[in-house]
């Protein structure tokens, strides 16, 4: 029968939905598959409007209304970095074909195969980060964009320290191997407040408290323009949780605890400084 898939054939997009659906709140080096796993060959862009993990939806944006287009916020600019760095974790994830159907639905066909250079110049229009992550809210679904940015979050700060990075982050693991694990914690975070601050164009302040840390950060482009009774930047709990992780070998719990969805001005990340492996 013609409808009849033959034997050992599998939708590519399946793969996709699979490994969405699937990702939970890793606590380990997430594993990236392959691109044979997530490949989309011969295929030009994905039916996504069939995909979404609507039955397992839970969390972030459950009842939140979705803005219909992230505004630019007055004409602002991000780095060449941060959007080439989104874009090389997310093709890791979901495969080149996967990253084309999504910057498709994006309307951002311009960057396809045609990544930002790898500098900290500030020419790319941040409303371009936004409706990036505006079309995996879409695309995926509620619990599977949750997981999705919470992986992309986490092989954001690897591709980071490998690809951009590797003296620096050489530099701090030495200087935090004879120290205790909370100092390996401010060390690894003062480090993120400068660099990100530097190539994302922050503004993070963090502070101490006896039992955790906390990030306070403005210019988070994920929640601008969005309303949600809960948080919503799930992508930078993944950066902050594989940053903890890599600099002490242990996971550490990482939760926002304020976000601008909420009302609040800025949004706000606990880290605690016990292991979750207490």
């Amino acid at each position: 029968m013609e409808q009849e898939e033959k034997r050992g054939e599998t939708k590519p997009y399946i793969h996709i939905l699979y490994t969405v659906c699937r990702v939970s709140e890793m606590t380990t080096e997430p594993r990236v598959p392959s691109d044979r796993e997530l490949s989309l060959e011969g295929q030009d862009e994905v039916e996504f409007s069939s995909l979404s993990c609507e039955k397992d939806k839970v969390g972030f944006d459950e009842g939140c209304p979705e803005p219909t287009h992230y505004e630019s916020g007055g004409g602002k600019n991000t780095s060449n970095y941060e959007m080439r760095t989104w874009l090389e974790t997310i093709q890791n994830i979901v495969g080149s074909n996967g990253l084309k159907s999504i910057l498709n639905h994006a309307h951002l066909q311009h960057y396809q195969s045609n990544f930002p250079p790898k500098d900290y110049q500030f020419k790319i229009p941040l409303e371009d980060v936004g409706n990036l992550f505006k079309s995996l809210n879409t695309l995926f679904g509620d619990r599977g964009t949750r997981s999705l940015q919470l992986r992309i979050g986490r092989e954001f700060t690897r591709v980071t320290i490998d690809n951009y990075n590797p003296v620096m982050a050489k530099s701090l693991q030495v200087a935090a191997r004879l120290v205790p694990e909370v100092t390996k914690m401010r060390l690894a975070l003062r480090k993120f407040e400068e660099e990100m601050g530097k190539g994302l164009s922050l503004e993070i302040k963090l502070t101490e408290e006896s039992d955790h840390f906390l990030l306070t950060i403005k210019g988070i482009f994920v929640s601008e323009g969005v309303q949600c009774e809960t948080p919503v930047c799930h992508a930078y709990v993944g950066i902050l949780q594989y940053l903890m992780e890599w600099i002490t070998g242990r996971p550490h719990e990482v939760e926002e605890i304020e976000c601008r969805a909420q009302g609040f001005p800025a949004d706000v990340f606990r880290i605690s400084k016990d292991s979750e492996l207490h």
